[in-house]
């Protein structure tokens, strides 16, 4: 729940960036609009890999019927809805973007596909501008408040997951001080203080100490 909110917080929060930079508003009111995905998918092709583009289709088809199965409180659950249908009309989208050969070969390799395939020279930046110019800015704001209050209930739920020992390193973490000291205190050796740390970061659907950070302060477990 929480990566899926991650990412359409992402493409919300992005798009938004470049209307408050000047850029002008579409005119797509229905974020899950089928030939809006289209058009935006063309975009990102304009300076992302292709195999980028597949990448986003195996990982976010199906992800209606995922998030429509959690129990959630109603509020939530409409927000999880629109959630999973931008998601997953934007996977449909992406899918029908690659071409055929690439298609079959790739997805035999199912969720391995994954960002450290990209050619590190490839242009990696979306013209974000060109994005909010199809969709109307009303429609992004909506989009963005239903993936923040998706990511919120996510979180609270994540914090759960942690045991005391996590929660040590965590706040271990929080003060700044480096992994070998770190690990010295806690009586770890830093092989595994690291691999904790990333189950830690993963369980917080993130990806490196900053972001964690920012999700434990959110959550409340770091003063």
């Amino acid at each position: 729940m929480h990566l899926y909110a991650t990412r359409v917080r992402s493409f919300a929060a992005e798009t938004l960036r470049a209307y408050a930079y000047g850029v002008r508003s579409g005119q797509a009111a229905d974020v899950c609009d089928q030939g809006l995905h289209d058009r935006i998918i063309g975009v990102y092709l304009e300076t992302i890999p292709l195999r980028f583009v597949l990448e986003q289709a195996v990982r976010y088809r199906g992800a209606a019927a995922i998030l429509e199965a959690f129990a959630v409180s109603p509020n939530v659950k409409v927000d999880l809805v629109l959630l999973g249908k931008f998601l997953e009309v934007q996977a449909a989208a992406c899918w029908r973007a690659v071409p055929p050969p690439n298609r079959v070969r790739r997805a035999s390799q199912g969720d391995s596909i994954g960002l450290l395939d990209l050619d590190p020279a490839a242009p990696s930046v979306v013209r974000w501008d060109l994005v909010a110019n199809l969709v109307e800015e009303n429609a992004v704001h909506a989009l963005l408040d239903a993936s923040e209050r998706v990511a919120a209930h996510a979180q609270r739920g994540l914090a759960n997951v942690l045991d005391d020992e996590d929660l040590a390193i965590v706040r271990a973490l929080a003060t700044g001080v480096g992994f070998a000291e770190i690990a010295e205190e806690l009586g770890y050796s830093r092989r595994t203080l690291h691999r904790r740390t990333r189950a830690i970061w993963s369980r917080l659907g993130v990806s490196n100490r900053t972001q964690g950070m920012v999700a434990a302060e959110r959550l409340g477990l770091v003063g």
